[in-house]
């Protein structure tokens, strides 16, 4: 079908994948991923580059979520480094508020009853060296001052890849974040989603990509190149226009 004299246009999310459709006779192009789109790349605050710093991402499907974000957290105090760890937990609605508080409080994590509000962190809650920053619809404002994302969710997930950093997951049974589904989206993006098979598991592979610079920018590398880069909205929208109109 992309061969056919009837396909005016053949556009991809990045340039690997258009290298591999032009070796296969289709003329594709890639002029970016409208997923890359909107992302804020700004500073990381102050407030956050004195620690370690993970971005949480548990999903928004319930109460698959709620195990997800359990399990995750479960995993990560499970990490020894020497420095203390922030983590960024941006949940897509308010209405997880009430279940997440009880997970954390089920877990031994006690709420400062703090707030930056100018940053959008709604509560803040700490264990030890960890210190969990609750935010509400703050994905595209923080994902890009994460180093690691511990991520069991799609999109959100790739998007976080594409910045560059790179993730580790822990599947569930799912329905949505199960087994199949991250073995894809891992093969996907190359490898920059790396699967866990239990909470030491993914404790050590995080602890790994804290400690090598080198490791976790090659691999967030790899990630960004298969996502591909932003802007393709505006293109896609101008190409079909000279195309077909």
């Amino acid at each position: 079908l992309m061969r056919s004299s009837r396909c005016k246009m053949v556009a991809v999310r990045d340039k690997i994948t258009a290298r591999g459709l032009r070796n296969h006779g289709v003329e594709a192009v890639s002029p970016g991923n409208p997923m890359m789109d909107g992302i804020a790349k700004s500073e990381c605050p102050n407030v956050f580059k004195k620690h370690r710093r993970l971005i949480l991402l548990c999903g928004s499907r319930l109460p698959e979520a709620y195990k997800n974000f359990k399990n995750l957290l479960i995993a990560i105090q499970l990490i020894q480094i020497s420095s203390s760890i922030a983590i960024l937990v941006p949940l897509s609605s308010s209405l997880m508020s009430k279940e997440i508080d009880q997970i954390l409080l089920e877990l031994g994590f006690k709420p400062t009853h703090e707030s930056k509000s100018e940053i959008g962190i709604a509560g803040i809650w700490t264990k030890k060296s960890l210190l969990i920053f609750i935010g509400f619809n703050q994905f595209s404002s923080w994902a890009n001052w994460g180093e690691v994302g511990v991520a069991n969710a799609g999109t959100a997930t790739e998007q976080l890849v594409g910045l560059g950093i790179p993730c580790v997951s822990l599947p569930g049974t799912g329905p949505q974040f199960n087994w199949n589904f991250a073995k894809r989206q891992s093969r996907l993006l190359g490898g920059a989603v790396a699967i866990s098979n239990g909470y030491k598991t993914l404790a050590n592979q995080v602890e790994f990509l804290l400690n090598s610079d080198y490791e976790r920018h090659s691999i967030g590398l790899r990630g960004s190149q298969r996502m591909g880069t932003a802007g393709g909205s505006k293109f896609l929208a101008r190409m079909i226009s000279n195309k077909l109109f």
